[in-house]
């Protein structure tokens, strides 16, 4: 795969977690299903600090706002159980 490929693979995995992110906002907004999304929310910042782990753990910028955003999700969960 290319350097061009893979910039692009990037910028449509990123626009899928944005578009994931607006939907699981939408639904802790209305509070429906949140200790599924609670589930996902944690296992997905497990599987980000895993990630960021193999980076050599200094998150890029993209990588920490997500990591920020995962946070954001959770707390607004948990104020809501």
């Amino acid at each position: 795969m290319s350097q061009n490929e893979q910039t692009e693979f990037g910028e449509k995995d990123w626009k899928n977690a944005q578009n994931v992110y607006a939907s699981l906002y939408n639904d802790i907004l209305a509070n429906k299903n949140l200790d599924k999304h609670l589930e996902d929310v944690e296992q997905a910042i497990k599987e980000l600090n895993t990630i960021i782990a193999k980076e050599g753990g200094a998150p890029t910028p993209r990588l920490d706002e997500m990591k920020n955003d995962l946070y954001f999700l959770k707390f607004q969960i948990l104020e809501r159980q």
